[in-house]
């Protein structure tokens, strides 16, 4: 049950600092409605909105708005229309207040006026300019993957990954959350919009661009800046961190509006002591201590005036007893039954399901699994539960016996995994799937793998550890929902959810590979001509020889081949290609090709299986 909290400020400075469940008690709401916010279709709607109050009520609404009562005594049903919206997408609050002293239980009140608000989002026809549709956030969203129209957006910044460039979320009163990945100037300048405009979180910003996905994340890359509005709300601090053991944590919130919101849904938060020292508001926050997970919570705080709104979101991380680890860390731990931990394989074999035990087996190592219970003091019958080939989660200890290193504890997940082939997998990339192949290449930051249908590279990012996985090696590869994706025009599986040895191939040998001279290479850049890296998967991922001047800048490896502009780029290759001997040299090298980068000078991309100095 979400909760919110509700203070009358000038009664604050009467009686002292009090807890927010003192004061929620004291002040029961005279005035509350529900529901407390809407978002409406441009056609218009009709809804009916129940308001609860003590005594007389009056309200106050936008001119598109039509109340029936607009007045009354006590509890009432209030019917609601919305007019229809052939201009742009349109905003507004209606405004419930009482005459007698209380604050509805929903708003921290800043100026002491008992109120309710419900808040009014509208999508419009229309209203934007050389063909471009103003829409809502969630609107937006919605709109299929290959839609290719400018559409016009507004919303609070609720999350800034990066300013230098305006890499940040934006969210409006619609639920819908879009991400900015680069933020120009009408102008079109790069880099510089974000901290040019001085943006903060919270602030209203409006841009243009168009759709496009990565993974599962809805965004526009490289949208163009519209106008914004400062914020009615500003965090000194925009999230933090609680132990294992619980604590408490402060929020601080400069607000310019006439009434602050907050709310939040977890129950293992509450909100023990609120201060108002002029616009400034500190708000007081416990947790309860955690003895499962590592667990999350988001902190909505909101202000509205009667011509702006503004949200801002607060985050919450709290340390668990139970952390998930990977077997290899598991296996490496000191002994000790109070240490509790999530560790999650392959089952790769079974001595005996009824008293569940069982091999366990990521790409880090195998644990045997021993005496598993079915449930948190549960039995160890495991008939019928998993099989080999299956992904299990555990919740257990680790102890060791007769040198056999166990884990011990009980079963927590189950998940039936049926094998795909790659070519199943790229054919349908709205889902998750578990492929198994034989690993071609590998980088510092991941590897290919090929199962005879197609090859992809599994980027694994700058943890991975090289020596998990050698050439020939066999690899089974669970990968999750959104992660099966086209990077640079290529297939690429962007991090596994789990993955583990299953085998090696005796002897392997790589497959007679394709000469990138200067004419194959042109041909595959003007095939991406005017296509979308994100989308449209046109470089093979294939085994290829190169032959060209070497050239190190950096961390970055690149090949000069006569004849064309082109250069191949070698990714993350490993030290013991030795690289850096051959630096200005020309040089033979081989490996598996993963797409084509670069907005100016294009580079081939590949993983590096061998490198030798042309003779």
């Amino acid at each position: 049950m979400k909760k919110f909290f509700s203070i009358l400020f000038s009664a604050i400075v009467m009686a002292g600092l009090a807890s927010c469940a003192d004061d929620v008690q004291q002040m029961a709401s005279q005035i509350s409605v529900d529901p407390g916010s809407v978002t409406i279709e441009s056609g218009g709607l009709s809804f009916v909105a129940t308001v609860k109050a003590d005594g007389i009520w009056t309200s106050t609404s936008p001119d598109w708005v039509t109340l029936s009562p607009a007045y009354g005594t006590g509890d009432t049903q209030v019917s609601i229309t919305v007019a229809p919206n052939s201009d742009a997408t349109r905003s507004g609050k209606i405004s419930f207040e009482s005459a007698i002293g209380a604050v509805s239980s929903t708003n921290i009140d800043l100026d002491g006026a008992p109120q309710s608000v419900i808040a009014v989002t509208q999508a419009g026809d229309g209203g934007g300019s050389g063909g471009t549709k103003i829409v809502t956030c969630k609107q937006f969203c919605e709109l299929p993957d290959d839609d290719l129209n400018t559409y016009q957006i507004s919303g609070s910044i609720t999350r800034i990954v990066n300013t230098k460039f305006g890499n940040f979320d934006i969210t409006d009163a619609s639920g819908g959350t879009v991400y900015i990945y680069g933020l120009l100037t009408p102008d079109l300048r790069q880099q510089v919009c974000f901290n040019e405009q001085g943006l903060a979180m919270g602030d209203e910003v409006t841009v243009t661009g168009t759709r496009t996905k990565w993974g599962s994340t809805i965004e526009i890359v490289d949208a163009v800046y519209v106008s914004h509005v400062k914020s009615l709300l500003s965090l000194e601090e925009d999230s933090a961190t609680v132990g294992k053991d619980g604590g408490s944590f402060t929020i601080v919130a400069d607000a310019k509006g006439s009434n602050v919101n907050v709310s939040f849904a977890e129950e293992w938060l509450e909100c023990t002591n609120i201060e108002k020292s002029g616009d400034v508001v500190t708000l007081t926050i416990a947790a309860a201590a955690n003895l499962e997970a590592p667990r999350n919570a988001v902190i909505t705080l909101s202000s509205a005036t009667e011509s702006a709104s503004s949200t801002v979101i607060f985050t919450v991380e709290q340390e668990g007893n139970i952390n998930p680890i990977d077997i290899g860390s598991f296996i490496a731990l000191d002994d000790d039954p109070d240490s509790w931990f999530r560790i999650k394989g392959y089952v790769t074999s079974i001595n005996n399901i009824a008293k569940g035990r069982f091999d366990l087996t990521d790409a880090t190592g195998k644990v045997y699994c021993y005496n598993i219970a079915t449930e948190k003091g549960g039995s160890t019958n495991l008939t019928g539960k998993f099989e080999v080939g299956d992904v299990v989660t555990v919740v257990a200890y680790k102890t060791t016996y007769s040198g056999t290193i166990e884990a011990v504890g009980y079963l927590e997940a189950v998940e039936k995994v049926t094998v795909s082939t790659l070519a199943q997998m790229t054919a349908n990339r709205t889902s998750g799937a578990t492929v198994e192949g034989t690993v071609v290449a590998v980088s510092k930051q991941g590897f290919v793998i090929d199962d005879g249908t197609d090859a992809a590279y599994v980027y694994a990012g700058k943890t991975f550890d090289p020596t998990l996985f050698k050439i020939g090696d066999k690899a089974k590869v669970k990968v999750a929902d959104g992660k099966n994706v086209v990077y640079n025009f290529a297939t690429e599986i962007n991090g596994y959810e789990i993955a583990f040895k299953s085998g090696s191939v005796a002897d392997f040998v790589q497959p007679k590979p394709k000469t990138a001279d200067a004419a194959f290479l042109d041909a595959a850049v003007a095939a991406i001509d005017g296509k979308d890296k994100s989308k449209d998967d046109l470089v093979s991922v294939e085994y290829v020889t190169i032959e060209g001047k070497l050239s190190k800048s950096g961390n970055y490896y690149n090949i000069v081949i006569d004849g064309t502009a082109v250069q191949c780029s070698v990714s993350n290759p490993l030290d013991s290609l030795n690289l850096d001997a051959l630096d200005g040299k020309n040089i033979t090298i081989s490996g598996y090709a993963m797409g084509i980068s670069g907005s100016g000078t294009k580079y081939y991309n590949f993983i590096a299986v061998s490198a030798a100095e042309k003779k």
